[in-house]
């Protein structure tokens, strides 16, 4: 933060008995909707939202299929219980430690709704290998799939070494729930500074929103370390140590 010295001419200096008592601020419209609180730079927190649910999250870890499998870990950007979102079509990060020459498989699957009986595919995507590791993401609305409200997904990263084999696939999981946004979300959603925006949703535990606000950013400004600082803080807090610890290199 810039520290301003601020100069104040003796010539114009009030004493207290002679200055005019300020009015009173105007009362806030009765309909008003509150303005979001814009966070600081620095140091994003994550809090739970209530009733977060039991651990859902998978990390896909090739060595434990057998040291002779050389392939990358792949870890989903999620939090170790079902993480939130406002959307209907967000992106879902991914980081995996390194290339592979394996076809891999995105899917989005529905989990649990009262109203569901027997869970079906959302999305499946099917990519050739990758000539890079790092982070990548993958957005719903390129294949206009659309999360309802109050349905648990589970989504999915695998690399499909072997077709007639699952036992050797390597398999990275995490859990979804969109959900209503209130006053503060919506607003939040216009927001054009994206790190305010990670913040306030990150702070009303709006895992997903947050995550992608500064994904976006770190797209557009990609050599920008300050961000990605700020990612690994927030990845650091449900224990995505591998990811967090790539953003600070």
């Amino acid at each position: 933060m810039k520290t301003f010295l601020v100069v104040v001419p003796l010539a114009l200096v009030v004493f207290p008995s002679l200055a005019e008592t300020p009015p009173p601020p105007a009362p806030p419209a009765a309909n008003a909707t509150p303005a979001p609180t814009v966070a600081k730079h620095h140091r994003l927190t994550y809090v739970l939202p209530k009733n977060p649910g039991p651990y859902t999250r998978v990390d896909g870890d090739a060595g434990s299929r057998g040291a002779s499998i050389h392939e990358p870990e792949i870890f989903v950007l999620a939090p170790k219980h079902t993480g939130l979102t406002t959307a209907a079509q967000p992106s879902l990060f991914w980081y995996q430690t390194g290339p592979t020459k394996t076809p891999s498989h995105f899917t989005v699957t529905e989990r649990h709704a009262p109203t569901i009986k027997t869970p079906k595919i959302l999305l499946q995507v099917r990519a050739e290998g990758t000539d890079r590791g790092g982070f990548h993401h993958q957005s719903l609305a390129k294949y206009n799939a659309v999360l309802k409200p109050g349905v648990i997904y589970t989504w999915s990263i695998s690399l499909r070494r072997n077709s007639n084999s699952p036992s050797q696939d390597i398999i990275a999981s995490g859990t979804i729930e969109r959900v209503a946004p209130d006053a503060q979300l919506t607003a939040a959603a216009t927001h054009t500074d994206a790190m305010s925006k990670a913040s306030i949703c990150a702070g009303k535990g709006i895992w997903y929103d947050a995550l992608e606000a500064i994904g976006n950013e770190i797209d557009v400004t990609p050599n920008n370390k300050e961000i990605r600082r700020e990612r690994a803080i927030l990845l650091d807090q449900e224990s995505l140590v591998v990811a967090a610890a790539a953003d600070r290199k």
